[in-house]
């Protein structure tokens, strides 16, 4: 008969090894706040140069849809499986990175649309901790919009979207877009054109303190 003291042993080396597993896997995963601007975008994990451009709706910024987002995490918080969104305007993909530079092949950012409400404010906690200098806007619901001028030169938005159900239901999904300092409207060189953040500014107007 086999004693419960020589089990033990081997179910915990059992539990420790899955668990270091685990976090090996963890720790492949690249985060979103951590990646290079002008960097090849053939370079990062799930981007195929080699598909069709997607165009983020909101922005017109020009980019590559990312077919699995839990390659990825967002303030150190893991992505969950996601493919796309549809909205009143079309479908747009869960996550995307933007693509800058004259071929269109150096990452200019990325946008992350969260349609879960606990893993968008679990983000929102996580990026208010990283960097406690933001601003608020109003968004004209519940949900706030924030604003961030982040270090590594970039722009840092969140803010609530509408996209529509099948049947007919509305969600409100949280977006999450980071882009290079200073990028226009649809990436124009026109000084003419708005800047991401000024469009953002007249679309979420910052809330008085």
């Amino acid at each position: 008969m086999i004693s419960i003291k020589k089990i033990i042993p081997h179910k915990t080396l059992l539990l420790a090894g899955i668990l270091l597993f685990t976090l090996a896997c963890q720790v492949k995963k690249s985060d979103l706040l951590t990646l290079r601007f002008d960097s090849p975008l053939d370079a990062l994990p799930g981007v195929d140069v080699k598909a069709k451009h997607v165009r983020d709706l909101g922005f017109g910024l020009l980019g590559y849809a990312i077919e699995k987002p839990a390659q990825y995490t967002l303030a150190g918080i893991a992505l969950p499986a996601g493919g796309s969104e549809s909205s009143a305007q079309g479908s747009q993909p869960a996550l995307m990175a933007y693509a800058g530079g004259q071929d269109q092949a150096a990452y200019l950012g990325f946008k992350y649309i969260s349609s879960d409400k606990q893993k968008s404010q679990e983000i929102i906690t996580q990026l208010k901790k990283a960097y406690p200098r933001f601003r608020e806007h109003e968004s004209g619901g519940p949900q706030a919009a924030y604003s961030w001028d982040l270090p590594t030169g970039a722009w840092l938005f969140v803010f609530p979207g509408q996209i529509f159900d099948p049947n007919g239901k509305a969600d409100q999904p949280v977006s999450f877009v980071v882009v290079k300092k200073n990028t226009r409207m649809a990436n124009r060189n026109d000084p003419g054109m708005s800047t991401i953040r000024q469009y953002f500014e007249t679309k979420f107007p910052e809330k008085q303190r």
